[in-house]
């Protein structure tokens, strides 16, 4: 558990550092050349900038309100004695599975592709990609989670864990990283690969609509979404079947 509290007390640090080596390792070796990468770079840090106030500001209260939750023992799991480490397995499997679900919807109804789709645009994919997000997203991602974490029973140190996790591997599987195929392919039978989430920011509209799943890559196999390889070399962005979804 000492290694858990690490990762509560040093969140931010873990996350830059994080950040800091996928790009640094991705502009070393890249799979795939990027155009004008400064300029690129520098549009989506602008955007996350923003959106990393906006986080950490409507983070602070949503961790408030899953502390009241937790004082009330509001939520499903607060009905069983369970050890706190299973239990943290258990919010970290529901969570993901959860997040597979809220990207999905993202992608199939349409008001929620409105804003989503802002980070499809990109043409170019790297690790700024996972931070290229429409803030309304943000906004209505924490709407989401407010209504379903305080029922689980999910408290507000599980959430930073499994943020922590979820914000790592989104960096991980949007980078520019050169990595083989033996070894992706090798990834992907636990969590998702870059080249797995690749074929998710393709232009095509049955690739994007695919490989949803942000750390384990079963939920894609369980729910049917998974898609092994595209059908032909992968073009980042949206197509004009893609645009309109909006």
């Amino acid at each position: 558990m000492k290694f858990i509290l690490f990762i509560k007390d040093y969140q931010a640090v873990i996350l830059a550092t994080v950040f800091a080596v996928i790009f640094v390792s991705e502009h070393l070796v890249p799979q795939r050349k990027i155009h004008r990468v400064l300029k690129h770079d520098l549009i989506n840090f602008f955007f996350g900038a923003i959106n990393v106030s906006i986080s950490f500001s409507a983070g602070f209260y949503f961790s408030k309100y899953l502390n009241w939750a937790e004082t009330k023992k509001f939520g499903l799991l607060f009905q069983f004695t369970i050890n706190p480490f299973l239990k943290l397995i258990i919010v970290l499997i529901i969570a993901d599975v959860l997040m597979y679900w809220w990207h999905r919807f993202n992608h199939v109804i349409p008001f929620l592709w409105r804003f989503h789709s802002f980070h499809h645009k990109d043409e170019q994919m790297n690790s700024t990609t996972g931070i290229r997000f429409h803030s309304i997203e943000l906004l209505l991602s924490f709407i989401f989670r407010m209504f379903f974490y305080p029922l689980i029973g999910i408290t507000g140190f599980e959430v930073v864990i499994f943020s922590t996790i979820h914000f790592s591997m989104i960096l991980f599987h949007h980078s520019n990283i050169s990595i083989t195929d033996k070894i992706d392919k090798l990834v992907r039978i636990f969590i998702t690969s870059p080249g797995m989430h690749r074929i998710h920011h393709s232009n095509k509209l049955e690739e994007t609509n695919s490989n949803y799943t942000s750390i384990l890559s079963c939920w894609d196999w369980v729910f049917g979404s998974y898609v092994k390889k595209p059908k032909e070399e992968i073009i980042f962005g949206i197509s004009e079947s893609v645009v309109r979804l909006e």
